[in-house]
């Protein structure tokens, strides 16, 4: 009888002990479990507050308020004709706003200097002011000509060449959040050869914007604390050897300089009508040109 109570004495005890283990395993659990909820918490309102931050800064830098809440206006289409003298930054969409808001963000948190992101927002804006570069003749397509008639090229300097075709090649370029034919466009120098976007920071923000394995990787170099306008006039005008285009000349020694200018008139401005009919705008400007 000793024994069976005995015995019972000691299964009460193993399982109050196990039963302690299992309210501490618990508690332990618990506590673990708090203590992800309230990180997740605290991350939360931490990449809420750099992104109202991030919002905050391309407000005050592109449309000059200090609210918050402002909502500008959004404009589409071709912005070169009644909407010209507006705030180009009204033509960016909603997914070019968020994007740079961010871009803002993670620029002040590296500590680079904003007119970087700026130059992208300008010339993101350009862009879409330009209904996405569709009113934008190709400057390489042979209708640009200096005043003697040598065919004009562009291209960039060797430099932003090369940062261009690394950004093209790319594999961040299969998931970023830019627009693939705004990068199209803005890498083409027959499109936007006079640009003033550093290629350097772009490549960087491809990137930082992007699924690729770099982008939680890589941060800002520090070149980009100081801003230095490398993106405006990075590029090279290249003439042809030979004259593609007669030039325009009165025969004064005809005697009737007044009826040559007023037939040259009338030609150009039949040329004119004729490159706008067909798209040919760059040569229509080429004339308009001698007409001043």
């Amino acid at each position: 009888m000793m024994k069976a109570v005995q015995s019972s004495l000691n299964i009460d005890a193993s399982n109050a002990a196990q039963r302690k283990g299992n309210s501490k395993a618990l508690d332990a659990a618990g506590s673990q479990s708090s203590g992800r909820i309230e990180h997740a918490q605290k991350s939360t309102e931490s990449s809420t507050s750099v992104a109202l931050k991030g919002r905050s800064i391309m407000l005050s830098r592109l449309f000059a308020t200090d609210d918050p809440n402002a909502k500008p206006d959004m404009l589409s289409g071709n912005g070169m004709g009644t909407d010209l003298f507006k705030n180009r930054h009204l033509f960016l969409t909603a997914d070019d706003r968020s994007m740079l808001s961010d871009m803002y963000a993670y620029a002040d948190s590296q500590g680079a200097d904003l007119n970087y992101v700026d130059s992208v927002a300008y010339d993101l804006a350009d862009y879409r002011r330009k209904d996405n570069g569709r009113i934008v003749a190709n400057a390489n397509n042979g209708n640009r000509f200096d005043s003697e008639g040598h065919q004009k090229t562009f291209s960039f300097i060797e430099a932003d060449a090369a940062t261009a075709e690394r950004i093209k090649n790319s594999d961040a370029l299969n998931s970023t959040r830019f627009d693939l034919g705004f990068l199209e466009f803005h890498l083409d120098p027959g499109y936007d050869f006079n640009h003033t976007t550093d290629f350097d920071f772009l490549e960087a923000m491809v990137t930082k914007f992007s699924d690729s394995d770099q982008a939680q990787t890589t941060g800002l170099p520090s070149k980009f604390q100081t801003h230095t306008s490398n993106g405006a006039n990075a590029y090279e005008v290249h003439y042809s050897e030979e004259v593609v285009l007669e030039p325009y000349t009165v025969d004064h020694a005809s005697g009737d300089a007044a009826q040559q200018g007023l037939d040259k008139t009338q030609s150009i401005v039949d040329e004119i009508r004729a490159g706008m009919q067909d798209g040919r705008l760059l040569k229509a400007q080429f004339w308009l040109g001698l007409l001043r």
